[in-house]
């Protein structure tokens, strides 16, 4: 599972958590050495019919849509004949919005210290709080703030916080005013330098790249009516279809690794082929649903 992947010395934010060019190159020929890349193809045929697949089969994976992926992943991997599997969200390239969680991880990169951007999280908690009754900053802390897989105590706090655990229409504004105050540039300008266009994805199509939905607005689908569930998978498959010329044997990446039971009855009733979760463990095909398939995490590959 990959999301960013650029040369952070050119980029406008160099403090993004990304993996460089180098470093993916590095887990490129670690995996060649290891392991046998395959195709969406090949695991939906060993998953639905029992083809055989090679020793140690590794599928390569990339959320988000950003333009790192069609820049520097894309020209990598038709260079050395491996399929990527991309999921971009539909909204950002259709409309150049910035995602709530890339606003996030922005403002990550930008902060001086944890402290200080959890004080001004504080700060618009406070600044809310009578508008829409929340609990206070410190209730929130508590409730939330434990030292996570990769990041420490104050920074899976803003991240619990600001990605689902607050209301909609208060998230929205909170990330809104710490991204004003965070970022230097306008949302547009951003978007348009964060995602790829539905035309380079065409190009990926084209050549030999899987993209897959990773629904309209990158929301939580455990968390929406069955209506908000049902227009994110819809939306999400006609920008599909205007990819790819077609939705047969279409898959899902789940935002936030995010889904349930419901999640799953809508998928089998679209006809969703498979399903890219973040449990972070390898995939059994004999015993893992095609719905639920777990994935390692670039972090748990050696590193160069």
């Amino acid at each position: 599972m990959y999301h960013y992947v650029r040369d952070l010395s050119r980029s406008r934010y160099p403090e993004i958590n990304a993996l460089t060019i180098d470093e993916f190159k590095y887990q490129l020929d670690h995996l060649a050495a290891e392991y046998s890349f395959i195709t969406v193809d090949e695991l939906q045929s060993a998953l639905y019919h029992g083809t055989d697949l090679p020793n140690n089969p590794v599928l390569l994976t990339f959320d988000d849509g950003f333009i790192d992926h069609y820049h520097t992943v894309y020209p990598i991997l038709k260079q050395r004949g491996i399929q990527g599997a991309f999921f971009p969200s539909a909204e950002p390239i259709e409309n150049d919005i910035v995602l709530d969680v890339h606003k996030i991880h922005t403002i990550l990169a930008q902060r001086e210290t944890d402290k200080q951007l959890v004080d001004d999280v504080f700060d618009c908690l406070e600044h809310y709080q009578p508008q829409f009754d929340l609990d206070t900053p410190e209730q929130y802390y508590t409730e939330l703030a434990e030292e996570g897989r990769w990041d420490p105590k104050e920074i899976v706090f803003v991240k619990r916080l600001l990605q689902h655990v607050l209301p909609e229409k208060p998230r929205e504004l909170v990330v809104d005013d710490l991204f004003d105050q965070y970022v230097d540039v306008d949302e547009q300008t951003l978007s348009q330098e964060w995602y790829m266009t539905k035309n380079q994805l065409r190009v990926m199509a084209n050549n030999g790249m899987h993209i897959g939905s990773h629904t309209a607005n990158h929301y939580w689908l455990d968390t929406l009516s069955l209506q908000d569930a049902v227009h994110e998978i819809e939306q999400s498959l006609s920008f599909l279809e205007d990819i790819n010329g077609t939705t047969d044997d279409w898959t899902m990446c789940y935002p936030y690794g995010g889904y349930d039971d419901t999640t799953l009855e809508l998928l089998e009733e679209y006809d969703c082929n498979l399903g890219f979760t973040t449990s972070p463990r390898r995939a059994d095909t004999e015993t893992d649903s095609p719905l639920e398939l777990p994935r390692l995490d670039t972090n748990d590959l050696p590193q160069a």
